[in-house]
């Protein structure tokens, strides 16, 4: 399970991520070549670590979970959070973008259960066991400490 907190704000919990999460290292730097061909390099001295995870059957609940910690909690790229990933590791990070975009995958709002009263049927409820695909990308603030000894 993934965990996230923010300070001041309740954690939340949700499931696994599909495998094949992506932890990337970008180095800062201008590479750039002259009018006659010849290389040249820049380093500014910045090295940045993201993680992109992708989810592709969130439930209802997780999803408004996310939705809301993304929204009220860490208020998009605003504020640091604690992540702690599937593996055990633990991270401060903070979203990398505006934005997040939640792709409905599944629908079954439509169906509907339903009991036979005097040869009438009467509908009783209505499912509502969406399923969501989302795709988040954090930038790692800090080192990856385990809390499980991995």
């Amino acid at each position: 399970m993934i965990r996230m907190h923010c300070t001041g704000h309740a954690a939340i919990v949700i499931q696994n991520p599909i495998f094949g999460d992506i932890y990337s290292v970008k180095k800062h730097s201008a590479l750039e070549r002259s009018a006659g061909g010849a290389r040249w390099y820049y380093d500014k001295g910045i090295t940045t670590y993201t993680v992109r995870m992708t989810w592709d059957h969130l439930r209802n609940a997780e999803k408004e979970s996310l939705e809301d910690f993304f929204d009220n909690s860490a208020e998009g790229p605003k504020y640091k959070f604690n992540l702690i990933d599937h593996r055990g590791r633990q991270y401060r990070c903070w979203f990398n973008d505006n934005e997040i975009d939640f792709e409905l995958v599944d629908d079954q709002r439509a169906s509907r259960h339903t009991f036979q009263v005097a040869g009438k049927c009467e509908p009783t409820s209505t499912r509502a066991a969406s399923i969501w695909s989302v795709e988040v990308e954090m930038e790692l603030l800090a080192t990856s400490t385990s809390t499980t000894g991995a």
